[in-house]
């Protein structure tokens, strides 16, 4: 599960991340395009799985998954435009997904079926998650002010 991770954070906010920057500029406003674009597309990969199971439970799972994921990226593309550098977001995500995979394990499952999901769970999981991309956005634009103060 930590390689999953791995790749996709060397492909989202190292590859497909470092590619929109290099095509729209360094600005403080294209990174933060970039950053939101990158995890809109990382937040809509999670959600494939859907077409294999389009039941009704099944699809509020994966909707939550969606939108944890892509409030996950903000937070990470915040960290890597800070540190810059990818490797504690790689850490971190890693982190994430053996912690995910255990939960995956049939034990788990079993207590846990995402086709019963409600939304009562999808308000849970998403109100852990808000916080990590509200940092992840104020990561991104928190020297806005400093850098037009600074062109003023």
């Amino acid at each position: 599960m930590f390689t999953v991770g791995f790749a996709e954070e060397l492909f989202m906010h190292s590859l497909a991340i470092g590619l929109m920057i290099l095509a729209w500029g360094e600005s403080r406003k294209t990174v933060l395009k970039a950053a939101i674009i990158g995890s809109l597309i990382f937040g809509v990969a999670h959600i494939i799985a859907v077409i294999s199971n389009p039941a009704p439970g099944f699809i509020l799972f994966k909707s939550t998954i969606m939108i944890m994921a892509i409030l996950l990226s903000m937070c990470f593309a915040g960290l890597v435009y800070q540190i810059n550098s990818v490797w504690v977001a790689v850490l971190l995500h890693g982190l994430l997904d053996v912690i995910a995979g255990w939960m995956g394990s049939p034990e788990i499952l079993d207590m846990l079926n995402p086709s019963e999901w409600t939304l009562k769970l999808s308000f849970w999981v998403l109100l852990y998650a808000l916080p990590w991309g509200i940092y992840g956005y104020w990561l991104l634009i928190k020297d806005f002010k400093k850098q037009k103060d600074a062109h003023n």
